[in-house]
């Protein structure tokens, strides 16, 4: 009897410790889950800081740029009087001789326009400008209309992020350094290409392509635009060869209602 007791006895306490382990466990998981939830939160709101002081960087630009054009064509009226008085007295010299000192490289510093949408001419204006300063050869042909279905913030990280990768791999490369972005739109389907020269092997671990920066959070990049990808059933494919990676993406924007306002 005694032992029949303490079977049970024991069989009580087995039981109470697998339900207080399976209440940690469940416990545990979903502490877990609020925190990566939390992560998540966090790290998109860092992309959009981010996006948002390049496209603060990038207006501070256009106003500096617009100033100097402004007071370059004003300038323009004093010139020409000055060319026209020299040519009236048949000083052809002076006018070559003062065409020589005119300075028209300034009027390069105008901002680029590279396509009709708002967001991505922000996105693509800022990494332009950061390929010049890292001696990058830039060239890209965009077709995007001002008003194409989605969601601004997706065009933001998967163009921003897409481009932040590619000079990065721009800047390992010790020879022709170069990234061309090809970008359009056309039924309901939003294509962007980007190929740039790279030089270390690609690292891809459990399908994933890994970035080579050492520095923590750096692979939320592409961990973006993956998940944009997925939000619109899209398709992301990417692949090196001879000292050249390509990134192929393709999103599916037609069943999207919300449209990218151009403000």
């Amino acid at each position: 009897m005694e032992a029949a007791v303490l079977v049970w006895g024991l069989l009580i306490s087995l039981s109470a410790c697998a339900v207080l382990v399976i209440y940690i466990i469940y416990n545990s998981r979903k502490e877990y889950e609020k925190k990566a939830e939390a992560q998540q939160h966090y790290n998109e709101l860092k992309i959009a800081q981010m996006r948002l002081r390049q496209g603060e960087e990038y207006y501070r630009t256009m106003r500096d740029n617009l100033e100097q054009a402004s007071l370059i064509r004003h300038d323009l009226s004093h010139h020409f009087r000055m060319i026209s008085e020299y040519c009236r007295c048949g000083q052809y010299e002076k006018i070559l001789s003062y065409l020589d000192d005119l300075n028209f490289q300034k009027l390069t510093g105008a901002v680029q326009n590279y396509c009709e949408n708002h967001t991505a001419n922000v996105i693509v204006g800022y990494y332009a400008g950061k390929a010049e300063e890292k001696h990058i050869e830039f060239t890209c042909q965009i077709d995007l209309p001002e008003g194409v279905p989605g969601n601004t913030m997706d065009l933001s990280v998967l163009l921003g992020n897409a481009l932040e990768n590619a000079l990065e791999a721009c800047e390992a490369v010790e020879e022709r350094k170069y990234i061309e972005l090809r970008m359009r739109y056309e039924k309901d389907k939003l294509l962007l290409c980007i190929k740039n020269s790279y030089k270390n092997p690609l690292q891809i671990r459990n399908g994933e392509l890994l970035s080579h920066k050492q520095e923590a959070g750096h692979g939320l990049g592409i961990k973006s635009i993956r998940r944009v990808v997925k939000k619109y059933d899209g398709y992301c494919n990417y692949y090196g060869e001879r000292g050249e990676f390509v990134l192929q993406i393709v999103l599916q924007t037609g069943d999207v209602d919300a449209a990218l306002h151009v403000s």
